[in-house]
C-alpha cells in the first residue's frame, strides 16, 4: 500500500496591508464583491486596504493545541489576525484559533477531531472562496495558543486602560488573563507607535460616561489593577 504523503503546508506570511486613515476621508468602496468573505470590511477602502489602527472586543481562553485545523492565514501583526477572527465570525458558524508562532500568528478554524472532519468542512469552504489548508495541530503544542473570538468595537465610550505594549503577545496574552479573572469586558487597540508597526493597549469596561469608568478604576484597585480612563 502507498504511504500517504504529507500535505505540503505554505508558510507564506500575508502582508499586513493598512491605509492611513487620514489619506482615505470621505472615500467610499466601489467595487463589487464576488462573495460573502470578501464582502465584509471594517471600513471603507479598497478591496485590500483596512484601518491600521482599530479596537477590538476579544474573548479567549489559551489552549492546548490537538486535532486538526484549516489555516486561513498568517499574519506578522496581532491587528490583522484580528480583523479575519472578526471576518471568519461575521460570515461563518465556526470556532477560530489564534496561534502565536514565533513572530507570526496563525488564525485558523477548528479544531475537528479527525482529519476527514477537517478535509470535509476545507472543501465546503473552498466552494464559496475561503481558502486554506488542512493541518495537524499537535505538531503546534508548546506554542502560544488560544481559542478566541473578535469583534470591531466602533463605540465612543471610555475604558480603563490597563496595559501599553510595544509587543502584540503581551497585549493578547494580558487581555486572557483578565478573562480567566472573570472580567468580561476586554478590549485590544492599537494606536501608533514609535516604528512602523502599532502599540497595543489593552482595556478593560465600556462605559458611556468619564464618571462611570473613573468609579469602575477605583474598584478595581484591589485587584492590583492601576489604570488610566481613556476615550476609545
Amino acid at each position: 500500500m502507498e504511504e500517504e504523503q504529507p500535505e505540503e503546508e505554505p508558510e507564506t506570511v500575508e502582508e499586513d496591508e493598512w491605509v492611513d486613515e487620514s489619506t482615505i476621508e470621505g472615500e467610499t468602496s466601489e467595487y463589487e464583491e464576488d462573495n460573502a468573505i470578501a464582502a465584509y470590511d471594517l471600513s471603507p477602502l479598497n478591496k485590500k486596504g483596512y484601518r491600521k489602527y482599530a479596537t477590538y472586543s476579544v474573548s479567549a481562553e489559551s489552549w492546548t493545541p490537538s486535532g486538526y485545523g484549516i489555516q486561513v492565514g498568517i499574519y506578522q501583526q496581532l491587528n490583522s489576525a484580528l480583523k479575519k477572527t472578526a471576518i471568519l465570525q461575521d460570515n461563518w458558524s465556526c470556532d477560530i484559533i489564534l496561534i502565536k508562532k514565533t513572530d507570526t500568528y496563525r488564525v485558523l478554524i477548528g479544531p475537528f477531531i479527525t482529519k476527514d472532519d477537517a478535509k470535509e468542512y476545507q472543501e465546503l469552504a473552498a466552494l464559496v472562496g475561503l481558502d486554506g489548508y488542512v493541518t495537524s495541530l499537535s505538531k503546534l503544542a508548546g506554542t502560544d495558543a488560544y481559542q478566541i473570538q473578535a469583534t470591531p468595537n466602533r463605540n465612543n465610550g471610555y475604558a480603563v486602560s490597563l496595559y501599553a505594549v510595544e509587543e502584540s503577545g503581551h497585549a493578547i496574552s494580558r487581555a486572557v488573563s483578565l478573562l480567566s479573572s472573570d472580567f468580561n469586558e476586554v478590549m485590544i487597540k492599537s494606536v501608533k507607535g514609535e516604528g512602523e508597526f502599532p502599540d497595543y493597549k489593552v482595556l478593560l469596561g465600556e462605559f458611556e460616561d468619564r464618571e462611570s469608568a473613573e468609579s469602575f478604576k477605583e474598584s478595581i484597585r484591589g485587584n492590583n489593577l492601576d489604570g488610566t480612563v481613556i476615550r476609545f
